[in-house]
């Protein structure tokens, strides 16, 4: 686990391998971005038109998919570091 993704964490995850605890860090912290995003595009989507984050580029399928469940497009633009895209999430006509 690099350095930047404990940067992006928006809490401390105490279960976490690295911290001690039963779960491998980059599953984990896979999961838990792919949860969040799910969850922010199903919850807000009658406001939410338009979201971009980063995401990891291992999850990009998974990205893709929760895209399309949740009615928006998504594009991915390469970032610096190749563990990390760009998303651009836009929120499909209904």
């Amino acid at each position: 686990m690099s350095e930047r993704d404990h940067a992006e964490l928006p809490m401390s995850f105490v279960t976490l391998a690295s911290e001690g605890g039963p779960h491998e860090d980059s599953s984990y912290l896979a999961g838990w971005q792919m949860g969040a995003l799910n969850a922010l595009l199903a919850l807000d989507r009658d406001h939410l038109h338009v979201h971009e984050q980063m995401v990891y580029a291992a999850s990009r399928e998974q990205a893709e998919l929760i895209a399309v469940t949740q009615g928006y497009a998504v594009e991915f633009t390469d970032s610096e570091d190749p563990a990390w895209l760009s998303a651009s999430f836009t929120r499909q006509a209904r």
